[in-house]
C-alpha cells in the first residue's frame, strides 16, 4: 500500500477529478505569490546593477571602490532572493491561511486529525468570534 495504492483508490471511490479537487485554492494562493516574488526580484536585481556600476549615481572614475564593489558576485542574487521572498510571502499570507483554513474545515468530519487541526477558540485564547 502506497501512493498508487491512495491514487487508485481515490479514482475508483470518487473520480478521477477528484484528484484535482484542491487545484483552484492552491493556484489560488500560489499565482500572486510567484507574480510578486518575480517582480520584486527582477526590481531588486536592475537596482542592485545600478549601484554596482554606478549608473544613475555618476561615473566612479578615479573613485575608490564602495564595499559592495568588494562583495563575491553571488551575494546579489542571493540577497535579492531573499528579500522577494519575504516581501512576497508577507503580501501572500492571508491567502495562504485562509487557503489552509478552508482545506482543514473541508475535511470530513470523522476525520481523527480534525480536532486536533484547530487551536481551541474561546474567551481568553485570543480568537473570539
Amino acid at each position: 500500500r502506497g501512493l498508487w495504492d491512495a491514487i487508485g483508490c481515490v479514482v475508483r471511490q470518487e473520480g478521477a477529478l477528484k484528484l484535482y479537487a484542491g487545484l483552484v485554492p492552491s493556484l489560488v494562493s500560489v499565482v500572486p505569490y510567484m507574480g510578486i516574488q518575480f517582480s520584486v526580484y527582477e526590481a531588486c536585481r536592475r537596482r542592485a546593477r545600478k549601484w554596482r556600476t554606478g549608473l544613475g549615481e555618476g561615473e566612479r572614475r578615479g573613485r575608490p571602490a564602495t564595499g559592495y564593489e568588494r562583495l563575491p558576485r553571488w551575494t546579489e542574487p542571493l540577497g535579492c532572493g531573499v528579500v522577494a521572498g519575504m516581501f512576497s510571502k508577507l503580501c501572500t499570507l492571508p491567502l495562504d491561511v485562509t487557503k489552509k483554513r478552508m482545506q482543514v474545515l473541508s475535511a470530513p468530519a470523522h476525520a481523527s486529525w480534525r480536532s486536533s487541526a484547530l487551536p481551541p477558540a474561546g474567551p481568553g485564547t485570543g480568537l473570539e468570534a
